[in-house]
């Protein structure tokens, strides 16, 4: 074989290589193509996003709205017996949560006679005696995770020791009023649609106190209390651009521009 019989060789194998290495890539996109999707839509280009997404630490969970009604037993704190029980209490609690939300809760014992009645003078004669209790608090829920939610609450209490007088009338001493912040805290655990709720309650009072503050155990006021209720996810309506609900209008936001087959493409 002469010198320019193979130099003509190694020119054709040269260009065979650099052909093949050519259609390589193209050949290897175009296989990609036809696996992602069958059709093509000649008026809209596809991009694909290669940056993973963020994973959440906790599942975003759907707006609901509870309520739940409650019953639990408050008192003082004793040294002693550490709890002292003065009355049963009774309330509702209202709200709403997705993963942080509010709520709002009220509670008493439904007990009114003589809480409103502040007596002047020092009551001598007592029939009969009795106690009232009024809470409202106003908090934060938090639930990351889908069976169970964390409630946490400030709010004022106030509550009277009241007497009946021989003449059939309910009043209180200034000396039996109580009043003051409360805190609470507590679980509500989710069964579904319906909850469980228990929770801790601590309040101080502070009638009477004078100037100096002074922190006295004897002013603590203990209780807790049990609830059940239901919790319900809200329905999520889309709205378009022109103000119609997509819930009437159908396949609208749609792409219904006809999708042509890569084999018609291609001839």
């Amino acid at each position: 074989m002469t010198l320019n019989q193979n130099t003509k060789t190694i020119r054709i194998l040269l260009v065979g290589l650099l052909t093949g290495l050519f259609l390589l890539p193209v050949g290897l996109l175009a296989q990609n193509e036809s696996t992602e999707s069958g059709y093509y839509n000649p008026y809209q280009t596809k991009t694909k996003n290669t940056e993973k997404p963020k994973e959440k630490k906790y599942k975003s969970l759907p707006s609901s709205v509870f309520m739940t009604f409650h019953a639990g037993a408050v008192g003082d704190y004793g040294p002693k017996l550490f709890f002292n029980y003065k009355a049963p209490v009774f309330g509702l609690k209202i709200g709403t949560m997705k993963n942080t939300g509010w709520f709002l809760s009220l509670m008493t014992n439904f007990n009114f006679k003589g809480a409103f009645n502040a007596l002047k003078e020092t009551p001598v004669n007592i029939e009969k005696s009795s106690y009232s209790y009024f809470e409202g608090t106003l908090g934060l829920t938090g639930r990351y995770c889908k069976p169970v939610s964390f409630h946490f609450g400030a709010g004022y209490f106030c509550s009277t020791q009241n007497v009946k007088l021989s003449d059939g009338v309910w009043g209180h001493e200034k000396s039996g009023v109580k009043h003051g912040p409360v805190m609470t805290a507590g679980f509500m655990f989710h069964i579904r649609s319906f909850v469980l709720s228990l929770e801790a309650m601590c309040n101080y009072n502070i009638a009477s106190m004078g100037k100096g503050f002074v922190f006295q155990t004897d002013r603590i006021g203990l209780g807790a209390k049990a609830g059940i209720g239901f919790c319900i996810p809200r329905k999520k309506k889309q709205v378009s651009s022109n103000g119609n609900s997509r819930d009437f209008l159908d396949g609208y936001g749609k792409d219904l521009r006809k999708q042509v087959p890569l084999s018609c493409v291609n001839r």
